[in-house]
């Protein structure tokens, strides 16, 4: 192959070395996404004219463009991050395989293309010094700026082969050690750990960013029970508003009592998920008790905490529970008030927090709906981790 004029690559290069690592990364998902179209002119986009000026960049500057799209990655959206861990991993499965024909006798266009940008660059005339360079600077960057739960809150929206590859990329690149592939592996896999641990830290940082409506709403309720208690309400709905207010404020109490003792947990899981589950799997094969497994996958907290935070759970899920029900309670009494009356003021207020009942009843049957589906074969793509929408 004749050499190219390297100039549109350099061009291309030092742009991308003077743009922020989010918009790195959003280029080369853009570049990776038009490879895998049929009739692209390789030749004539963007990554094949930088993959060929690669030769001529000093190895400061291919450090730089590699800590700019590691740490790029780390700062995207959780969904973007997911279709960027995508890309990379279909185009580097279709680097290691090659131009290989599928079962119709075609060779897929992602593949061809790869190929071509791989030639290009001739990354096998690279020297081993400067291969290691590299190697290191993502190693370093890596677990500097990309943190554990942030590949785990984009494997839910990979298919069960991706999820493999990714096992396989972040052993090869040492990223994770070797001995902790198997930990990986049952972590990754659908409806495995890595589904439970995201939506458990989506659940615990919803709760953090939002803990000041949990406060204020059940002390709010609590208030204007007791200033409209004095009005006049034949159907009985100033009652009503009043247990609801008391079953909120106890909900409010075990949860406080539960995260008091259990927030050191959530916080030490959600900074190192993947070292949680590899000490709780280490503990599972030495057919530790329960207390021994609980104390070794988060040392430093004893048994005696999980206990009382336990406690504090089942009290809150228990007033939850109560408060939902007696919504049923609150649903007919405002019905009787179109027959016995109330004060407009407290059928206003127990229809609020009546509305706001029935939105937690139906959020719960949602998440509830979410844990007991099964994970039909090759579907785990599609599926997505609990509360991904914002609240």
């Amino acid at each position: 192959m004749e050499d190219r004029d390297p100039g549109p690559g350099l061009a291309v290069l030092q742009d991308l070395l003077q743009r922020p690592g989010p918009d790195v990364v959003r280029w080369a998902v853009e570049q990776a996404q038009s490879l895998s179209r049929p009739g692209t002119n390789v030749q004539q986009s963007q990554i094949f004219q930088m993959a060929g000026a690669l030769n001529t960049a000093s190895v400061a500057e291919k450090q730089e463009l590699v800590r700019a799209a590691i740490s790029g990655f780390g700062q995207l959206p959780a969904d973007q991050r997911a279709e960027a861990l995508r890309l990379v991993v279909n185009t580097a499965a279709a680097a290691q395989v090659g131009p290989h024909p599928t079962a119709e006798g075609e060779v897929p266009p992602l593949m061809q293309n790869v190929m071509a940008v791989v030639k290009e660059a001739k990354l096998h005339e690279m020297p081993k010094e400067e291969k290691a360079i590299l190697a290191q600077e993502a190693r370093q960057d890596a677990a500097e700026m990309v943190q554990p739960q942030q590949i785990l809150e984009v494997v839910s929206e990979l298919r069960p082969e991706e999820r493999h590859q990714v096992t396989e990329a972040l052993v090869e690149a040492q990223i994770v050690p070797q001995d902790q592939q198997p930990a990986l592996e049952a972590a990754l896999k659908p409806g495995g750990l890595a589904d439970l641990l995201v939506g458990g830290m989506k659940l615990f940082t919803l709760a953090q960013e939002n803990a000041w409506a949990l406060v204020a709403v059940p002390c709010g309720e609590l208030f204007l029970a007791l200033t409209l208690g004095v009005l006049s309400c034949p159907s009985g709905l100033n009652t009503w508003l009043r247990a609801d207010a008391v079953y909120s404020m106890l909900t409010l109490a075990g949860a406080w009592f539960a995260n008091l003792h259990l927030e050191q947990v959530l916080v030490r899981v959600k900074e190192d998920p993947m070292g949680a589950v590899r000490r709780w799997q280490e503990a599972e094969a030495q057919h530790q008790t329960l207390s021994r497994r609980l104390e070794q996958t988060v040392p430093g907290v004893e048994f005696h905490a999980y206990q009382l935070g336990a406690l504090g759970v089942v009290v809150a899920a228990v007033f939850l529970a109560v408060g939902l029900l007696n919504t049923i309670v609150g649903l007919f009494e405002l019905l009787a008030t179109f027959i016995a009356g109330c004060n407009i003021l407290v059928v206003v207020a127990s229809m609020a927090f009546l509305a706001l009942r029935c939105a937690m009843l139906f959020g719960l049957l949602q998440v509830a709906g979410t844990l007991l589906a099964p994970v039909p074969n090759g579907a785990a793509g599609v599926q997505r981790p609990l509360l991904e929408s914002p609240i």
